[in-house]
């Protein structure tokens, strides 16, 4: 249910259907189901962008975490990196052609997967290996199922077996006798030996069968709310260059690199597989807070959504237009101020009855546009142009005030200053006179 852009219309990205078919009022509920359904399944994420945002929250860094009375730290994924992890496990999928045998690494993938499953499904929570010599080890799953931890015995002393180390040493695996063979691996060799072959146990009980189909290919998004709030620069790190679209994965300029935090021997490097998008929002009437640096405006395609009143009920509220009213205000708001700072459409969204649109207009809209005018009164009778309406159907009035009787005759004060007052109460009369 993103927007992405088409020659002929704008699309959605994970659905191919037309925004605007998504969004129409009949079909929305239905839309909001499937995009939490979406969710749930792993295939957006969501984040909110602020100034304490960090790359370590956003794509991998050091976490504490408690293991009994022990404060213990490790490496986890931000979500970024989970979602693009998701996404390039699908990209590869979808690549295999149909009836073709499984590949020596999926293989190695396969059997891997099936270890951790029997880690899991265990009562004591670990699976016994045969070291080399014929003794017993508890192989445990490790960190996020990048190895896994062996000991003698829960508690005893633990020996690191990396994934990645243990897919390098895969294809010559037939060719290892005993630990002494594996002369690429530079620590706890009978340990890794131990694994291996019993990876390769697994392997043979699976069998190699044929490939029915490959995985249908789907695309992931990752929603960035409020973009410009945080240090995006700081927040991006590598994955400035990454985002390109000839950097991803499998384009002509293919890019990967090593994160931080990460070790290269536990994890291949780091690349975006093309079927993640990155969808970023922002308020261009923050002008609190910068907006993009050029080198990112220059690798995000950028599209305006400004109010729309077509989205709002035509059913008048107590003879009040909400489409016509949202319009004039906005047009009004535009020539005094300018185009960045109009009224959203969805501050009307929830008007059903006129008290919800009286509370809308005292408490919402005002104290806005007192923020735009630095309370430049004036300005606001304007937008709701009070100045030509009835005493009685002014919003925003201006008082008369005897300056001699509210300080003395004697007060030098100067020529005095205009003061006004908001109404108390509306009635759909006052708000009618807006735009009528």
């Amino acid at each position: 249910v993103f927007p992405l852009a088409d020659e002929s219309e704008e699309r959605a990205i994970i659905e191919d259907k037309a925004v605007g078919e998504l969004m129409a009022q009949a079909a929305y509920p239905e839309t909001k189901r499937r995009f939490d359904a979406y969710r749930a399944g792993a295939q957006v994420e969501f984040v909110t962008f602020h100034p304490s945002y960090t790359y370590q929250d956003f794509v991998v860094g050091i976490r504490p975490s408690t293991e009994g009375t022990n404060v213990v730290y490790s490496v986890e994924p931000g979500p970024l990196k989970r979602l693009a992890d998701a996404a390039e496990e699908n990209w590869r999928a979808s690549q295999l052609k149909a009836g073709s045998a499984l590949t020596d690494m999926q293989r190695f993938n396969r059997a891997f997967a099936q270890m951790l499953m029997d880690i899991s499904n265990a009562p004591e929570q670990y699976v016994e290996v045969t070291l080399y010599g014929g003794k017993k080890s508890q192989a445990r799953a490790g960190k996020q199922g990048k190895g896994v931890i062996l000991s003698k015995e829960e508690g005893g002393i633990p020996y690191n077996v990396a994934r990645k180390g243990l897919s390098d040493l895969w294809p010559q695996r037939a060719s290892f006798n005993a630990p002494g063979d594996m002369e690429s691996c530079s620590y706890n060799k009978s340990f890794f030996f131990a694994v291996l072959k019993h990876l390769v146990s697994i392997d043979g009980q699976l069998g190699d069968p044929e490939m029915k189909a490959p995985e249908p290919l789907k695309n992931y998004v990752l929603v960035i709310d409020e973009i410009n709030r945080g240090n995006i620069a700081k927040i991006f790190g590598e994955l400035i260059t990454l985002i390109e679209d000839d950097k991803r994965l499998g384009a002509v300029n293919e890019l990967t690199c090593c994160l931080p935090y990460v070790d290269p021997e536990e994890e291949p490097a780091f690349g975006l597989p093309p079927n993640l998008y990155i969808v970023g929002t922002m308020n261009t009437a923050d002008r609190s807070i910068a907006l993009l640096d050029t080198a990112l405006r220059r690798r995000f395609v950028f599209e305006e959504l400004m109010p729309d009143a077509s989205t709002l009920p035509t059913a008048p509220v107590d003879g009040v237009e909400l489409p016509k009213l949202l319009d004039t205000l906005n047009q009004r708001i535009a020539y005094l101020f300018d185009r960045d700072h109009t009224l959203g459409h969805a501050y009307f969204m929830g008007v059903k009855t006129f008290p919800d649109l009286e509370h809308c207009l005292l408490h919402k809209v005002i104290p806005l546009l007192q923020e735009y005018f630095f309370e430049d009164w004036s300005k606001i009778r304007l937008v709701f142009r009070d100045a030509q309406k009835k005493k009685e159907q002014q919003i925003v009035r201006e008082l008369t005030v005897d300056a001699a009787q509210l300080f003395g005759a004697d007060a030098e004060i100067g020529d005095g200053r205009a003061m006004f007052e908001v109404a108390g109460t509306l009635t759909p009369d006052m708000v009618k006179a807006i735009y009528e």
